[in-house]
């Protein structure tokens, strides 16, 4: 089916010329003043005190030097200030104490408004909720591929939180896990964080549980009945997804669990091994579903 999309790059994007210009694109200014505000109003109301009464310029410095820091390890935060082992540019951007300061302080949201756990609407990424709202936002300036692919992803931690997974086939092994939809570019245009396995739907969508559920929130940025491609791995599909995704416009292709196929027909091991393929149609509601199975040293199911 022919594309019926977009995908050309707005000249405000094809105008980002270096990667401080693609960083603050996306990382905008009212994300910056969102911080300032939030670690001053935090600074006052733990002591009053001491008010931190940082600036925007301060904040993009903070995130300059973190940023830094996660690509140049140093074995402890000091170091990074020392003659020795440090750096001058760090030194003269911002003292020490002034950068341990912030890190005490920094926060996104009005704690004095965050419901506690358990509670109706309570959130538990109320700290850093805004931030996620606003970044997708940004991400999503950019026109969606006509391919795209909805799969998880680890930003990589130590600290310790009840959020915190564990993927053994992932590069980085413990660390929060993001939802996300991305093109072949490998631009991420929506994340959501995982925190449990949660069946949030809108109104006029269906409940097809957890997994399938996460395809149905993030594929709410793909414009409907343009032809767009979306893939992903087993642990999402199903076929009442497919079908729902069909009804949109959006042809879906992904690996499969032999339990979610009704009233399979496709051979066992044994008899695929002889005879190397086979396929499988099902009609559901107007659409039809093919699952193809073939063996090039494993089973392997669409």
């Amino acid at each position: 089916m022919r594309f019926r999309g977009s995908s050309k790059l707005p000249n405000e994007t094809l105008e980002l010329k270096t990667p401080y210009r693609v960083f603050s694109y996306l990382f905008t200014d009212d994300i910056v003043n969102l911080i300032r505000d939030e670690t001053n109003l935090y600074s006052v109301q733990k002591d009053a005190s001491k008010p931190i009464n940082v600036t925007s310029q301060e904040i993009r410095q903070f995130v300059g030097i973190t940023y830094f820091m996660s690509i140049v390890h140093l074995p402890n935060v000091r170091m990074y200030w020392s003659e020795k082992y440090g750096y001058a540019h760090i030194r003269e951007t911002m003292p020490l104490k002034r950068f341990e300061f912030m890190r005490q302080v920094l926060h996104f949201n009005d704690n004095s408004k965050m419901l506690p756990y358990g509670q109706p609407n309570s959130d538990r990424l109320y700290k850093i909720r805004p931030i996620i709202e606003k970044l997708n936002r940004n991400f999503g300036k950019v026109p969606l591929e006509q391919h795209l692919s909805v799969d998880e992803q680890m930003c990589s931690t130590k600290a310790r939180s009840a959020l915190k997974q564990y993927l053994p086939d992932k590069p980085h092994k413990w660390g929060f896990k993001l939802f996300v939809i991305c093109g072949v570019s490998g631009y991420g245009y929506k994340f959501e964080v995982y925190i449990g396995q949660e069946n949030i739907c809108a109104d006029g969508e269906p409940q097809l549980g957890a997994a399938s559920n996460v395809v149905v929130r993030l594929a709410r940025e793909i414009p409907v009945n343009q032809n767009y491609r979306l893939f992903f791995d087993n642990y999402y599909t199903s076929l009442p997804l497919i079908e729902f995704l069909s009804h949109r416009g959006i042809l879906a292709l992904g690996t499969v669990r032999r339990n979610r196929i009704p009233n399979c027909k496709l051979p066992d091991e044994k008899q695929l091994k002889k005879d190397r393929e086979a396929r499988q149609s099902n009609r559901l509601q107007a659409i039809t579903v093919s699952t193809y199975q073939w063996w090039p040293g494993e089973i392997i199911k669409l």
